[in-house]
């Protein structure tokens, strides 16, 4: 069969591809030249190479039936299923790119989609309905990519550093790498799938575009209609100082970051906190419970990196103390559905929370030493430690996890609050013990 650039053909581990190139090839010196294909496959906003598809490999695909056609259109309309004849006029135009049959028509409207609940002249609901659409419509269409080893090695290639990769799975939160050049890319790409450092968690890896900015933790604690906002704070997740060195769980926080304005904040829950809780709510979800929204601030917009149903490590340790409110009344109120008029009273002051590691951290852990620096001195009013990796054996307290103990000081001024947390932290002695000492220096 022939094919020719720009043709839509059908490859067995993507579906449909857009044929880039064509070249004779000769791989195994045969003395004989065929003709392979350069594809790429498009979906959502991905974009993978094939570099070396054999044309025997290659079908083309067969128009959409009217079968297929209707279950396309289904998929979006599962976004509102209460106004299908609104829908039906509105994405029209969308039902017939699906007809195309054609990835690249699939993804304009996913694009399409996405660029419509990012419309600020649209309403919260309205933006709703289009983020469910374009979600629905991506898992309808993800199953058709399983990617190769070789396939994904030759797509991080020709991609633009820095680049993320993500555990699918849940990986205790280092499940995820930043790399910043090919190679790096590269040998954590073995990480996941050679070397399995992520076990299951790790069998399916998301490739992110890397976004430069600087992060913030959100959090809602709701009841199912309302909602109170917590302080917001900010982690450390990477293991060296400057920010260098492999993601962990958390080496420490501060509560609040300095450039959570109230501006700010009113950005955030007017665009995402919000509309979060109104899909939740249209979806019939009664949410009660804490709910954790993991944001990147780019520029002056905020933009999600993650979702969580909990509170954060360590943010938590620097944001309960500074809660002067009954924590328990709150959560009275928010599991029996009464948060609606409640108040949040906030110590004004900063906290931040320094957290001590065991060596070997966060890769193979020296485990089992003695303790010292927990007792022997009477802690002030705005010092607390929290255990976390600790354990008592016979008289002595020795470290049994990564993550070992919380030092939190709050202080009027962030640098103190910042230095004194650091000190506190230092007290705590065993072998192999350490922790970073520039929480806050960036802020």
């Amino acid at each position: 069969m022939k094919f020719k650039k720009g043709d839509t053909v059908i490859y067995p581990q993507h579906g449909a591809c857009k044929v880039i190139a064509i070249r004779k090839e000769d791989p195994l010196s045969t003395g004989k030249a065929q003709d392979y294909l350069i594809l790429e496959a498009v979906i959502g906003e991905m974009r993978l190479m094939v570099p070396m598809a054999k044309v025997d490999d290659v079908g083309v695909r067969p128009p959409v039936s009217p079968d297929e056609l209707e279950d396309l259109v289904a998929v979006l309309a599962k976004a509102d299923p209460r106004v299908p004849s609104n829908w039906s006029r509105r994405f029209k135009n969308h039902q017939e790119k699906l007809k195309s049959g054609d990835v690249y028509q699939v993804a304009e409207v996913v694009r399409n989609l996405a660029s419509r609940n990012r419309d600020a002249s649209l309403s919260a609901a309205e933006r709703t309905m289009y983020e469910r659409a374009r979600v629905n419509l991506i898992s309808e269409i993800a199953p058709a990519l399983k990617v190769t080893p070789e396939e994904a090695e030759a797509y991080l290639r020709q991609h633009a550093m820095p680049v993320v990769l993500k555990a699918d799975g849940l990986a205790a939160g280092k499940g995820v790498l930043i790399c910043d050049t090919t190679q790096e890319a590269l040998e954590s790409l073995a990480l996941f799938w050679t070397e399995q450092k992520f076990g299951e968690a790790g069998a399916k890896v998301l490739v992110e575009e890397f976004l430069e900015g600087i992060e913030c933790s959100v959090f809602a604690l709701c009841d199912g209609k309302d909602y109170v906002l917590l302080p917001p704070a900010k982690d450390y997740k990477r293991v060296g100082e400057g920010d260098t060195g492999l993601n962990t769980g958390g080496m420490g926080a501060v509560s609040p970051p300095p450039f959570a304005t109230p501006q700010l904040m009113r950005r955030i829950e007017e665009s995402i906190v919000r509309p979060t809780l109104q899909g939740l709510q249209s979806e019939g979800v009664d949410y009660r419970g804490f709910l954790f929204v993991g944001l990147m601030k780019v520029g002056d917009e905020p933009m999600v990196i993650e979702y969580n149903v909990r509170m954060g490590d360590p943010e938590t340790e620097a944001v309960m103390p500074r809660l002067q409110s009954d924590l328990l009344e709150l959560l009275v109120a928010a599991a029996s559905g009464k948060l609606s008029g409640m108040e949040l009273r906030v110590d004004p002051r900063f906290a931040v929370t320094t957290v001590v590691c065991s060596g070997g951290y966060p890769g193979e852990l020296r485990l089992g030493y003695p303790m010292t620096g927990l007792t022997g001195r009477d802690y002030a009013e705005d010092e607390r430690l929290f255990h976390a990796g600790t354990k008592r054996e016979g008289a002595d307290c020795v470290n049994r996890g990564g993550r070992v103990v919380a030092a939190t000081v709050l202080a009027a001024d962030l640098k103190e609050a910042a230095r004194r947390s650091l000190a506190l932290a230092q007290e705590i002695r065993f072998e192999g013990a350490f922790c970073r000492r520039d929480l806050g220096q960036d802020l």
